[in-house]
């Protein structure tokens, strides 16, 4: 099922939790609708957890402007478990994120 559209800002947001019998998570567009480039970062945190170089799946990835990027690699959410993202300006990245619940 795919979440709601969200705009990144520059605080991390959860765009995915693990459900009690954890979630796969199949697919994250970041779109960007601004006229320059803007970096993202994402992280899969822990339950209880917060963001940090830990657990990063994406660093600083720049995406051009009027460009879209997908993440496709499956990712398995235990219960608890969080996919967050922010970007490097405020409203300048729309994400899709589509996952199934276990």
């Amino acid at each position: 099922m795919p979440a709601p559209n969200k705009q990144l800002t520059t605080a991390y947001q959860v765009l995915a939790t693990g459900a009690a019998n954890g979630s796969a998570v199949v697919l994250i567009s970041f779109t960007n609708t601004t006229g320059g480039a803007i970096t993202i970062d994402v992280n899969v945190v822990p339950n209880a957890g917060s963001p940090l170089t830990d657990n990063v799946l994406i660093q600083s990835l720049s995406i051009p402007a009027g460009d879209t990027y997908s993440y496709s690699e499956k990712l398995l959410l235990a219960v608890g478990e969080t996919v967050q993202a922010k970007a490097s300006a405020i409203t300048s990245i729309t994400t899709i994120t589509s996952y199934l619940d276990l």
